[in-house]
């Protein structure tokens, strides 16, 4: 079993801090992690899971986002956000099986 986000993960936070192309190319996401499990294993799921992240208050906004490589830039922008502020957060769930 293994998980990982999707690549649009909090995908509507990066829009509203004015990022133009916020979905992030991963080298592991439910769009292309079933193909490096193929390799290894013989049958392979993936499981959409949706989710969804709530920002109780800016603070919670800013800590994230300065946490971030791609967001630290964007701190600023966080107080003109509504709070709560409510996000996007699917996730993928890989179940995968070697032969019996």
């Amino acid at each position: 079993v293994a998980s990982t986000l999707a690549e649009d993960n909090l995908i509507e936070l990066w829009r509203a801090l004015g990022d133009e192309r916020p979905a992030r190319e991963l080298s592991f996401s439910g769009q292309n992690g079933a193909e490096p499990l193929r390799r290894h294993f013989e049958r392979v799921e993936c499981r959409d899971v949706p989710g969804e992240v709530v920002f109780p208050s800016r603070s919670a906004i800013r800590a994230y986002v300065t946490a971030t490589i791609a967001g630290a830039e964007r701190a600023a922008a966080v107080e003109s956000l509504r709070v709560p502020f409510r996000a996007r957060s699917p996730q993928a769930v890989f179940v995968a099986e070697k032969a019996a």
